[in-house]
């Protein structure tokens, strides 16, 4: 460490710097660690520049493991719900859209996609449901809106079965979608079919933070040679994923997640400091 820079010396091919910010790297390691996790990651990037401050791992089962924030095995679970959002949103339905339900959160069926008066006696909009990952409304809205060919083009343009350029090779998320109707509810609703590493998960957090614009992440800030500047990071963009309004509109319904939503009971203990911030945040159960 150099100052406020994280730096690696080459020895006669100079000095790299990296994007890293010291003390969020050494609280992201010392929170897994403390958590004693069996396969952790903190990835934290800068929205508008793709850099990468954060990118730290641990695993208590394979303590030799070190790619677990490139690795794309672990499902995306409920964090695909953003992408159905953005494709729910972008075809007409509003966050105030109003969908009423039965069953539990855990489990999707074929009827609870049918209406049912008699059974349907819990109601929330489309922005409740992404705070609190209701299956049943994603199931639904999804059958009635979308087809699996309009999903996977969403799931495209958030780099799902896409590569993604990074110093350190990042396995390719995958999506697939099925033709059967209680399938594709069901990966709408983010129980099968979809894995990602947390890579790719912040960089879907920060496409939407961004207006809708993917950056290609960074580690590598500069490389110098004495004085001489060989590399400097620039932004470069991946392309944008969603309109800019469908951003904004994603970003405030993920203010559910914390103030009333899954994530509720944890962000419910902020600091003074904190208490004035708005946070946007969708979480997933694996």
């Amino acid at each position: 460490m150099k100052g406020d820079r994280l730096v690696q010396d080459l020895g006669k091919r100079g000095v790299l710097e990296y994007s890293l910010v010291p003390a969020l790297q050494k609280r992201a390691i010392e929170m897994l660690q403390d958590g004693d996790v069996p396969f952790g990651a903190v990835v934290a990037i800068e929205p508008s520049t793709g850099r990468v401050l954060t990118y730290a791992q641990y695993s208590a089962e394979e303590p030799g493991l070190t790619q677990v924030p490139v690795m794309a095995n672990p499902p995306a679970a409920s964090v695909f719900k953003l992408v159905t959002a953005a494709a729910l949103v972008e075809h007409n339905v509003t966050p105030e859209t109003r969908v009423c339900y039965h069953g539990g959160h855990r489990g999707l069926t074929a009827k609870n996609l049918v209406d049912d008066p008699i059974k349907d006696n819990k109601c929330q909009t489309l922005a409740e449901a992404l705070g609190h990952s209701t299956n049943q409304i994603f199931g639904k809205l999804a059958s009635q809106h979308l087809s699996p060919a309009m999903l996977s083009d969403y799931a495209k343009a958030f780099r799902f079965n896409q590569p993604i350029p990074f110093e350190v090779p990042i396995e390719t998320s995958q999506a697939t979608f099925e033709a059967d109707p209680l399938e594709f509810a069901r990966t709408a609703a983010g129980f099968y079919n979809t894995h990602l590493s947390p890579m790719h998960a912040a960089l879907i957090a920060s496409a939407i933070a961004n207006n809708g614009v993917m950056m290609t992440p960074h580690l590598v800030e500069r490389h110098r040679l004495g004085d001489q500047v060989l590399y400097e990071a620039s932004p470069v963009s991946l392309g944008r994923v969603v309109k800019e309004s469908t951003a904004k509109v994603l970003s405030d319904m993920m203010v559910h997640t914390t103030t009333e939503g899954t994530a509720r009971a944890y962000f419910s203990n902020r600091d003074e400091v904190m208490d004035s911030v708005q946070i946007a945040a969708k979480t997933g159960s694996l």
